[in-house]
């Protein structure tokens, strides 16, 4: 599907859920047609590393070693901070905005129960 379609076809009930970050969930207000949100546990990350197949194959046996090593420390660095902003900025502001609070602190948000799938 579309990234442009997601909000009309799940207002329409043509999709039942999508997987996608926190921080786009977030900008395109999908709250208002998607109100649950489940952690599967999936790593999402704005910064992506990219490199050319013929030029990495045509790196030693050590410099592929070493390109895919720093790109595991980088995505071990970078998921945690991530992951912080997450919590910090976009989920307190989803629910502030679901429950209308005027809390900015987090521990003084209120719960959110919501049903079993």
């Amino acid at each position: 599907m579309a990234p442009k379609e997601v909000f009309q076809s799940a207002e329409r009930g043509v999709v039942d859920g999508i997987s996608m970050g926190v921080a786009t969930y977030s900008s395109w207000k999908l709250w208002n047609v998607m109100p649950y949100m489940v952690n599967a546990d999936l790593f999402y990350g704005n910064i992506i590393y990219m490199m050319n197949k013929n030029k990495f194959e045509r790196l030693s046996g050590s410099q592929q070693t070493a390109v895919l090593e720093a790109a595991k420390k980088a995505e071990t660095w970078l998921k945690p901070r991530y992951e912080d902003w997450v919590d910090t900025r976009v989920v307190v502001s989803g629910i502030l905005r679901l429950t209308g609070s005027k809390n900015t602190r987090a521990a003084d948000l209120p719960l959110l129960a919501f049903p079993a799938l």
